[in-house]
C-alpha cells in the first residue's frame, strides 16, 4: 500500500540528511529515484510540506538512528 511508502518517506526525511537535501531540490524526482511510489494525492500533499520545517526535527533524534552523511568529493 502506498501509505507505507509515505511513512517510510517521512521517516527517511528525519533520518537521512542527504536524502532531505535531494528532496529540497526535487521531491518528485527523489521519490522516483528511491522507489517511493505515491499516488498523485499523496505526492501533492508531500510537495505542500515545508521540508525544512520537518527536517528541523532531525537534530533532536539520537544520532545512532540516523544515516551518516556522505562525504562529497
Amino acid at each position: 500500500m502506498s501509505q507505507d511508502n509515505v511513512e517510510k518517506f517521512l521517516g527517511r526525511i528525519l533520518t537521512d540528511d542527504d536524502f532531505t537535501d535531494k528532496c529540497r531540490d526535487s521531491l518528485e524526482q527523489t521519490c522516483l529515484v528511491y522507489g517511493y511510489v505515491m499516488t498523485d494525492l499523496e505526492l501533492s500533499a508531500l510537495m505542500n510540506l515545508d521540508i525544512l520545517q520537518l527536517a528541523s526535527l532531525s537534530p533532536a533524534l539520537d544520532g545512532r538512528i540516523k544515516r551518516a552523511r556522505r562525504i562529497k568529493k
